[in-house]
């Protein structure tokens, strides 16, 4: 869990193949506006809360899916990599 391999189009990184927990599949991470790489990765990894996938992606698509979220619980910051 944690590693990861650069993605690759010809000789150019696009992105990466991020293990965010061992025996699941990856999370194909590239960069975005403003943000290189290894902190998208970082990023990436601080979400993850022991799931395979980001918390963001996780609430995103239980609201999609029409699921009742937890109203006035406190939000972590997304951004507190400690």
């Amino acid at each position: 869990a944690g590693s990861y391999v650069h993605l690759y189009d010809g000789e150019e990184i696009i992105g990466a193949v991020v293990r965010t927990r061992s025996h699941v599949s990856p999370v194909y991470v590239s960069v975005g506006h403003r943000i290189d790489l290894e902190t998208a990765i970082r990023y990436v990894m601080a979400c993850c809360k022991g799931y395979r996938l980001p918390e963001t992606t996780r609430y995103a698509h239980r609201a999609a899916s029409g699921e009742q979220l937890v109203r006035g619980a406190e939000q972590q910051s997304l951004f507190d990599l400690s």
